[in-house]
Protein backbone atom coordinates (compact mmCIF):
# COMPACT_ATOMS: atom_id res chain seq x y z
CA UNK A 1 0.00 0.00 0.00
CA UNK A 2 3.24 2.10 0.27
CA UNK A 3 3.35 4.77 3.24
CA UNK A 4 0.28 6.40 3.94
CA UNK A 5 2.36 9.66 5.16
CA UNK A 6 4.44 9.63 2.02
CA UNK A 7 3.42 12.82 -0.18
CA UNK A 8 4.57 10.98 -3.77
CA UNK A 9 2.22 8.33 -2.55
CA UNK A 10 -0.44 10.89 -2.26
CA UNK A 11 -0.24 12.50 -5.00
CA UNK A 12 0.23 9.50 -7.39
CA UNK A 13 -2.72 7.88 -5.99
CA UNK A 14 -4.59 10.78 -5.99
CA UNK A 15 -3.69 10.74 -9.81
CA UNK A 16 -4.74 7.23 -10.02
CA UNK A 17 -7.99 7.50 -8.33
CA UNK A 18 -8.64 10.96 -10.89
CA UNK A 19 -7.75 8.31 -14.30
CA UNK A 20 -9.99 5.56 -13.35
CA UNK A 21 -12.71 7.48 -12.65
CA UNK A 22 -12.50 9.21 -16.05
CA UNK A 23 -11.80 5.47 -17.64
CA UNK A 24 -15.45 4.50 -15.53
CA UNK A 25 -17.19 7.28 -16.76
CA UNK A 26 -16.60 7.06 -20.31
CA UNK A 27 -16.29 3.15 -20.73
CA UNK A 28 -20.01 2.55 -22.01
CA UNK A 29 -22.19 4.32 -24.16
CA UNK A 30 -25.63 2.71 -22.89
CA UNK A 31 -24.54 3.41 -19.27
CA UNK A 32 -21.77 5.08 -16.95
CA UNK A 33 -20.29 3.04 -14.64
CA UNK A 34 -18.68 6.04 -12.42
CA UNK A 35 -22.63 6.36 -11.60
CA UNK A 36 -23.26 3.09 -11.20
CA UNK A 37 -20.06 2.51 -9.33
CA UNK A 38 -21.08 5.21 -6.58
CA UNK A 39 -24.53 2.72 -6.26
CA UNK A 40 -22.48 -0.10 -5.61
CA UNK A 41 -20.76 1.73 -2.95
CA UNK A 42 -23.33 2.78 -1.10
CA UNK A 43 -24.33 -0.83 -0.05
CA UNK A 44 -20.39 -2.53 -0.09
CA UNK A 45 -18.88 -0.40 2.76
CA UNK A 46 -15.68 -1.46 3.07
CA UNK A 47 -13.34 -0.88 6.26
CA UNK A 48 -10.15 -3.32 6.30
CA UNK A 49 -7.96 -5.11 4.39
CA UNK A 50 -6.57 -8.64 5.84
CA UNK A 51 -4.13 -10.99 4.76
CA UNK A 52 -5.80 -14.75 4.09
CA UNK A 53 -3.36 -17.48 3.20
CA UNK A 54 -6.11 -19.92 2.13
CA UNK A 55 -8.79 -17.74 0.42
CA UNK A 56 -11.43 -20.58 0.81
CA UNK A 57 -10.86 -20.67 4.67
CA UNK A 58 -11.52 -17.08 6.32
CA UNK A 59 -10.04 -18.66 9.52
CA UNK A 60 -6.89 -18.10 8.09
CA UNK A 61 -6.43 -14.27 8.80
CA UNK A 62 -3.10 -13.03 9.00
CA UNK A 63 -2.21 -9.11 9.49
CA UNK A 64 -4.90 -6.40 8.80
CA UNK A 65 -5.02 -2.88 7.40
CA UNK A 66 -7.74 -0.77 8.71
CA UNK A 67 -8.52 2.43 6.16
CA UNK A 68 -8.59 6.00 8.54
CA UNK A 69 -12.04 7.59 7.48
CA UNK A 70 -10.40 10.60 9.09
CA UNK A 71 -7.25 10.18 6.83
CA UNK A 72 -8.21 11.84 3.46
CA UNK A 73 -5.17 9.40 1.81
CA UNK A 74 -6.51 6.12 3.43
CA UNK A 75 -9.59 7.30 1.39
CA UNK A 76 -8.10 7.51 -1.85
CA UNK A 77 -6.39 4.21 -1.03
CA UNK A 78 -10.14 2.34 -0.61
CA UNK A 79 -11.59 4.29 -3.40
CA UNK A 80 -8.86 3.19 -6.17
CA UNK A 81 -9.51 -0.39 -4.58
CA UNK A 82 -13.23 -0.25 -4.37
CA UNK A 83 -13.42 1.07 -8.03
CA UNK A 84 -10.81 -1.69 -8.66
CA UNK A 85 -13.53 -4.33 -7.19
CA UNK A 86 -16.61 -2.81 -9.21
CA UNK A 87 -14.62 -3.29 -12.39
CA UNK A 88 -14.03 -6.38 -12.06
CA UNK A 89 -17.47 -7.73 -10.65
CA UNK A 90 -19.41 -5.09 -12.99
CA UNK A 91 -17.82 -6.66 -15.87
CA UNK A 92 -18.53 -10.02 -15.06
CA UNK A 93 -22.24 -9.35 -14.65
CA UNK A 94 -22.32 -7.22 -17.81
CA UNK A 95 -20.26 -10.35 -19.57
CA UNK A 96 -22.94 -13.12 -18.31
CA UNK A 97 -26.33 -11.18 -18.93
CA UNK A 98 -24.93 -10.50 -22.66
CA UNK A 99 -24.43 -14.64 -22.39
CA UNK A 100 -28.22 -15.20 -21.02
CA UNK A 101 -29.63 -13.13 -23.40
CA UNK A 102 -27.52 -14.19 -26.70
CA UNK A 103 -28.74 -18.27 -25.98
CA UNK A 104 -32.50 -16.73 -25.36
CA UNK A 105 -32.37 -14.28 -28.86
CA UNK A 106 -33.31 -16.00 -32.17
CA UNK A 107 -32.09 -13.07 -34.28
CA UNK A 108 -28.89 -13.67 -35.44
CA UNK A 109 -28.47 -9.82 -35.98
CA UNK A 110 -29.26 -9.09 -32.21
CA UNK A 111 -27.22 -11.82 -31.23
CA UNK A 112 -23.83 -10.51 -33.30
CA UNK A 113 -25.20 -6.84 -31.57
CA UNK A 114 -24.77 -8.09 -28.52
CA UNK A 115 -21.68 -9.86 -28.45
CA UNK A 116 -19.93 -6.61 -30.19
CA UNK A 117 -21.45 -4.57 -27.65
CA UNK A 118 -19.89 -6.80 -24.92
CA UNK A 119 -16.70 -7.56 -26.81
CA UNK A 120 -15.97 -3.06 -27.74
CA UNK A 121 -16.53 -2.69 -23.79
CA UNK A 122 -13.92 -5.73 -23.29
CA UNK A 123 -11.25 -4.16 -25.97
CA UNK A 124 -12.11 -0.49 -24.39
CA UNK A 125 -10.98 -1.64 -20.93
CA UNK A 126 -7.77 -3.34 -22.34
CA UNK A 127 -6.61 -0.67 -24.39
CA UNK A 128 -7.27 2.13 -21.66
CA UNK A 129 -4.62 3.64 -20.11
CA UNK A 130 -7.02 5.45 -17.28
CA UNK A 131 -8.38 2.29 -16.49
CA UNK A 132 -4.47 0.27 -16.20
CA UNK A 133 -4.56 1.48 -12.23
CA UNK A 134 -7.25 -0.61 -11.42
CA UNK A 135 -5.60 -3.81 -12.90
CA UNK A 136 -2.63 -2.90 -11.75
CA UNK A 137 -4.29 -2.48 -7.65
CA UNK A 138 -5.92 -5.64 -8.03
CA UNK A 139 -2.64 -7.44 -8.99
CA UNK A 140 -1.03 -6.04 -6.39
CA UNK A 141 -3.30 -7.38 -3.49
CA UNK A 142 -4.17 -10.23 -4.77
CA UNK A 143 -0.63 -11.10 -4.83
CA UNK A 144 -0.47 -10.81 -1.35
CA UNK A 145 -3.75 -12.70 -0.86
CA UNK A 146 -5.46 -10.03 0.91
CA UNK A 147 -9.45 -9.65 1.72
CA UNK A 148 -11.52 -7.01 1.67
CA UNK A 149 -14.16 -6.81 4.83
CA UNK A 150 -16.78 -4.77 5.60
CA UNK A 151 -20.61 -5.24 4.76
CA UNK A 152 -18.99 -8.43 2.82
CA UNK A 153 -15.84 -10.47 2.56
CA UNK A 154 -14.50 -9.87 -1.07
CA UNK A 155 -11.98 -12.08 -2.04
CA UNK A 156 -9.69 -10.10 -4.53
CA UNK A 157 -7.59 -13.16 -5.27
CA UNK A 158 -11.15 -14.15 -7.10
CA UNK A 159 -11.53 -10.95 -8.36
CA UNK A 160 -8.48 -10.18 -10.21
CA UNK A 161 -8.43 -13.70 -11.83
CA UNK A 162 -12.30 -12.99 -12.92
CA UNK A 163 -11.20 -9.81 -14.31
CA UNK A 164 -8.14 -11.09 -16.10
CA UNK A 165 -9.97 -13.86 -17.10
CA UNK A 166 -12.75 -11.31 -19.31
CA UNK A 167 -10.00 -9.26 -20.46
CA UNK A 168 -8.40 -11.76 -22.12
CA UNK A 169 -11.66 -13.43 -23.35
CA UNK A 170 -11.11 -17.14 -21.83
CA UNK A 171 -14.27 -17.37 -19.62
CA UNK A 172 -16.82 -19.63 -19.83
CA UNK A 173 -19.36 -16.80 -21.05
CA UNK A 174 -16.71 -14.93 -23.14
CA UNK A 175 -15.46 -18.69 -25.02
CA UNK A 176 -19.44 -19.19 -25.37
CA UNK A 177 -19.87 -15.83 -27.01
CA UNK A 178 -16.85 -15.98 -28.97
CA UNK A 179 -17.91 -19.22 -30.40
CA UNK A 180 -20.93 -18.01 -31.11
CA UNK A 181 -19.97 -14.97 -33.13
CA UNK A 182 -18.07 -16.90 -35.13
CA UNK A 183 -21.18 -19.15 -36.23
CA UNK A 184 -22.05 -16.25 -37.23
CA UNK A 185 -19.98 -14.35 -39.35
CA UNK A 186 -17.83 -17.56 -40.18
CA UNK A 187 -15.26 -15.07 -40.52
CA UNK A 188 -11.49 -16.57 -40.32
CA UNK A 189 -10.19 -13.27 -37.73
CA UNK A 190 -13.13 -14.50 -35.57
CA UNK A 191 -12.02 -18.34 -35.60
CA UNK A 192 -8.56 -16.79 -34.72
CA UNK A 193 -9.52 -14.98 -31.58
CA UNK A 194 -11.68 -17.98 -30.58
CA UNK A 195 -8.61 -20.49 -30.92
CA UNK A 196 -6.45 -17.90 -29.46
CA UNK A 197 -8.69 -17.82 -26.19
CA UNK A 198 -8.96 -21.33 -26.14
CA UNK A 199 -5.26 -22.35 -26.02
CA UNK A 200 -4.72 -19.40 -23.83
CA UNK A 201 -6.79 -21.07 -21.44
CA UNK A 202 -5.77 -24.76 -21.68
CA UNK A 203 -1.90 -23.52 -21.19
CA UNK A 204 -2.83 -21.28 -18.38
CA UNK A 205 -4.61 -24.38 -17.08
CA UNK A 206 -1.67 -26.78 -17.53
CA UNK A 207 0.65 -24.36 -15.89
CA UNK A 208 -1.08 -24.50 -13.04
CA UNK A 209 -1.72 -28.37 -13.27
CA UNK A 210 2.04 -28.95 -14.07
CA UNK A 211 2.30 -27.05 -10.09
CA UNK A 212 -0.18 -29.16 -8.66
CA UNK A 213 -1.36 -32.70 -10.46
CA UNK A 214 -4.29 -33.44 -8.00
CA UNK A 215 -5.61 -30.35 -8.14
CA UNK A 216 -8.69 -31.05 -10.22
CA UNK A 217 -9.57 -33.60 -7.30
CA UNK A 218 -9.76 -30.87 -4.93
CA UNK A 219 -11.18 -28.05 -6.71
CA UNK A 220 -14.23 -26.25 -5.02
CA UNK A 221 -17.34 -27.48 -7.53
CA UNK A 222 -18.74 -24.03 -6.57
CA UNK A 223 -19.52 -22.16 -9.64
CA UNK A 224 -18.25 -21.97 -13.04
CA UNK A 225 -14.72 -24.00 -12.26
CA UNK A 226 -11.46 -24.85 -14.45
CA UNK A 227 -13.16 -28.55 -14.28
CA UNK A 228 -16.53 -27.09 -15.70
CA UNK A 229 -14.72 -24.33 -18.36
CA UNK A 230 -12.40 -27.42 -19.54
CA UNK A 231 -15.46 -29.74 -20.09
CA UNK A 232 -17.27 -27.01 -22.21
CA UNK A 233 -13.92 -26.16 -24.24
CA UNK A 234 -13.61 -30.33 -25.17
CA UNK A 235 -16.85 -30.00 -27.02
CA UNK A 236 -15.77 -26.83 -28.86
CA UNK A 237 -12.38 -28.07 -29.59
CA UNK A 238 -14.39 -30.76 -31.76
CA UNK A 239 -16.34 -28.44 -33.28
CA UNK A 240 -13.35 -26.31 -34.34
CA UNK A 241 -10.98 -29.24 -35.08
CA UNK A 242 -13.90 -29.59 -38.18
CA UNK A 243 -13.15 -26.59 -39.43
CA UNK A 244 -9.61 -26.57 -39.05
CA UNK A 245 -8.32 -29.96 -40.29
CA UNK A 246 -7.91 -31.01 -36.80
CA UNK A 247 -5.19 -29.47 -35.26
CA UNK A 248 -6.80 -29.64 -31.78
CA UNK A 249 -5.96 -33.63 -32.07
CA UNK A 250 -3.19 -33.43 -29.29
CA UNK A 251 -6.08 -32.16 -26.60
CA UNK A 252 -7.99 -35.60 -26.92
CA UNK A 253 -6.36 -35.84 -23.14
CA UNK A 254 -9.08 -33.66 -21.71
CA UNK A 255 -12.12 -35.92 -22.79
CA UNK A 256 -11.81 -37.24 -19.21
CA UNK A 257 -12.74 -33.84 -17.43
CA UNK A 258 -16.45 -34.96 -16.75
CA UNK A 259 -17.78 -33.10 -13.61
CA UNK A 260 -20.30 -30.17 -14.74
CA UNK A 261 -22.93 -27.88 -13.48
CA UNK A 262 -26.28 -27.08 -14.83
CA UNK A 263 -24.46 -24.17 -16.87
CA UNK A 264 -22.50 -26.20 -18.43
CA UNK A 265 -25.21 -29.02 -19.18
CA UNK A 266 -26.75 -26.27 -21.15
CA UNK A 267 -23.93 -25.10 -23.32
CA UNK A 268 -22.97 -28.90 -24.38
CA UNK A 269 -26.91 -29.20 -25.28
CA UNK A 270 -26.38 -25.82 -27.68
CA UNK A 271 -23.19 -27.30 -28.58
CA UNK A 272 -24.56 -30.22 -29.56
CA UNK A 273 -27.33 -28.58 -31.56
CA UNK A 274 -24.89 -26.14 -33.05
CA UNK A 275 -22.68 -29.13 -34.46
CA UNK A 276 -25.40 -30.12 -37.18
CA UNK A 277 -26.33 -26.79 -37.87
CA UNK A 278 -21.92 -26.46 -38.71
CA UNK A 279 -22.27 -29.59 -40.58
CA UNK A 280 -25.10 -28.14 -42.46
CA UNK A 281 -23.54 -24.90 -43.10
CA UNK A 282 -19.98 -26.47 -44.22
CA UNK A 283 -21.78 -28.19 -46.66
CA UNK A 284 -23.52 -25.26 -48.10
CA UNK A 285 -19.90 -23.76 -48.20
CA UNK A 286 -18.44 -26.59 -50.56
CA UNK A 287 -21.56 -26.24 -52.62
CA UNK A 288 -20.82 -22.73 -52.56
CA UNK A 289 -17.04 -23.13 -53.88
Amino acid sequence: MGDKHDVNHEEWITNVQKSIKNGLSSLDTTSNWLELYDKWKETNKCTTLIKITDSYNLSCAGDGYLFDESNPTHMIDLDVIEMSVFLSEHLLDVCRNVFVRVKEERSRDKKQELIKYYFDIVDSIVESHELAGSIVTLHEVASKEMVLKGTRYIDLVAVFHSLRENLRKRSTESLYLLFTYWRITRNKKDLKQLVSSLIDYIQAYFDDYDKDPDMHLFYPLDGLTTINKLTVICHWLELIAFHTNGIFEKYQELQWLCPMDHMTDDIRVTNQISKFELLICNDHCQGAA
